[in-house]
């Protein structure tokens, strides 16, 4: 599980990425990451999302997203990107459908 906290903006996404993308391995079956006390999603990071995603697939990994809040859902809703990930109110129901 990885928790972030703060905003994930252009001036932080390269520091999320470095942190997110190795966590998604061929030996890493699930990976859950936790957005519900990030404060502010910028388009940035929506594309390491994206990406994580992509990487994910390949890797034969699950990337799931505890999203709570106002900000992240409204950015992945509003872009249409949350349509693309596996987004769940809380740990328990992201580790959950995981099963």
């Amino acid at each position: 599980m990885l928790a972030v906290d703060g905003d994930i903006d252009a001036g932080t996404v390269r520091s999320f990425e470095e942190v997110l993308l190795p966590r998604l391995s061929a030996t890493a079956r699930l990976l859950v990451v936790d957005l519900s006390e990030v404060g502010f999603l910028g388009l940035a990071g929506l594309e390491v999302l994206r990406h994580a995603r992509l990487r994910a697939l390949s890797t034969g990994s699950r990337l799931r997203l505890v999203v709570r809040g106002h900000a992240v859902p409204h950015a992945l809703d509003r872009t249409g990107v949350g349509a693309e990930l596996s987004c769940h109110p809380t740990l328990d129901a992201a580790c959950a459908s995981a099963r």
